[in-house]
C-alpha cells in the first residue's frame, strides 16, 4: 500500500497554514479518549453523541484559547 499518511497529512496542512498569520492550527486527535463510550463501534472512527459533545466542548475551549 502506497499513498500519504495521516500524519503527514497534518504536516502538510500545518505547513501551509504556517504561511499566513492568521491561520491556526488546531490538533483535535485527542480531543475524545479512546474509549468505547465514546464511540458508535468497537473501533473507535465514528463518535457517538456523548462522544461528540466531548469534541464539541474540547473545540470551543481551543478556538476560545487561540482567539483570547
Amino acid at each position: 500500500h502506497h499513498g500519504i499518511t495521516l500524519p503527514q497529512v497534518r504536516d502538510a496542512i500545518a505547513a501551509e497554514a504556517a504561511k499566513y498569520p492568521n491561520f491556526h492550527v488546531i490538533d483535535c486527535q485527542n480531543f475524545v479518549p479512546p474509549m468505547r463510550e465514546f464511540f458508535c463501534e468497537d473501533i473507535c472512527v465514528h463518535p457517538s453523541v456523548l462522544g461528540s459533545a466531548l469534541y464539541a466542548d474540547n473545540l470551543y475551549k481551543a478556538i476560545s484559547e487561540v482567539l483570547l
